[in-house]
């Protein structure tokens, strides 16, 4: 990850777009130009790794965070899980939405989930 820019502020529920208002204000603070306020902006979001790099097509996933904005990557978490975390304790359907991965985590924790590390793996039927 890069280094985070002392004028950046940035805490768990910092959002793409808290980032982006960050550098405008920094960008504008006598240094209106466009050129200028897109370093910032792509500084920002660099920084605080909101800013992905592009994703091969067939790992994009359905639409962008519904909490955060950011690219999603094409994934999924075990039923019991997803509806859990998703739908809270009583949730037997899924609930729908689309998160990334950060972001459900994030609301994992907050469903009372707090393993030590999370664990990724193949699909069975493309671990052939």
């Amino acid at each position: 990850m890069t280094a985070v820019p002392a004028w950046l502020h940035l805490s768990p529920d910092t959002t793409a777009e808290g980032v982006v208002t960050q550098a405008v204000d920094k960008a504008t603070g006598g240094l209106e130009d466009v050129a200028t306020v897109a370093r910032y902006v792509v500084e920002a979001l660099t920084a605080a790794g909101l800013l992905a790099a592009r994703l091969p097509e067939h790992l994009v996933g359905d639409g962008p965070c519904h909490d955060c904005g950011a690219v999603n990557i094409r994934w999924f978490a075990d039923s019991p899980l997803w509806n859990r975390v998703m739908g809270g304790p009583d949730a037997t359907d899924d609930p729908g939405g689309i998160v990334c991965i950060y972001c459900f985590v994030k609301r994992a924790h907050g469903a009372g989930f707090n393993p030590s590390a999370w664990r990724l793996s193949i699909p069975a039927e493309e671990d052939e």
